[in-house]
């Protein structure tokens, strides 16, 4: 199921915007959720593709370290930053360091168009798997 971001904010609570956690099949929700932005230098360069998280949420929700399991750095880098911003429901271990899995789909589609033109939408397509989608920027000549 994809949501328009515009709804997240009313949806999180309802919303399948739980993550796995890591070998137990524990869930966390999302409490507070941060839109995702399609990384700039990825977006001029026609960068997509998948990235894989590993996130360790502490005691209290948020967001301790987080993992680069696989995929692009650009796109992990700038995941990751937006990610340290969400709030979760605690984790309930004793050592406040539960693990979750995260998947993210960048994708360009469309355009080209000017690069302030390229708006960035996102949606969770399944508990722990995100779609960032923006279109394609035109190169940039002097």
């Amino acid at each position: 199921m994809r949501v328009p971001s515009f709804f997240i904010v009313m949806l999180v609570p309802a919303l399948a915007t739980c993550l796995a956690r890591a070998g137990s099949g524990a869930e966390t929700l999302a409490v507070h959720v941060v839109g995702l932005d399609y990384p700039r230098q990825a977006h001029m360069a026609a960068v997509q593709g998948t990235v894989e998280l590993e996130i360790a949420i502490r005691g209290d929700g948020t967001v301790g370290t987080i993992k680069t399991l696989s995929g692009n750095g650009l796109l992990a880098g700038a995941a990751s930053e937006t990610l340290k911003t969400w709030r979760f429901s605690p984790c309930a271990d004793p050592d406040g360091a539960c693990r979750y899995l995260m998947t993210l789909h960048f994708v360009l589609k469309g355009g080209p168009l000017d690069i302030s033109q390229c708006k960035t939408k996102f949606a969770f397509d399944s508990p722990g798997v995100i779609t960032v989608e923006s279109q394609f920027a035109k190169a940039i000549f002097d």
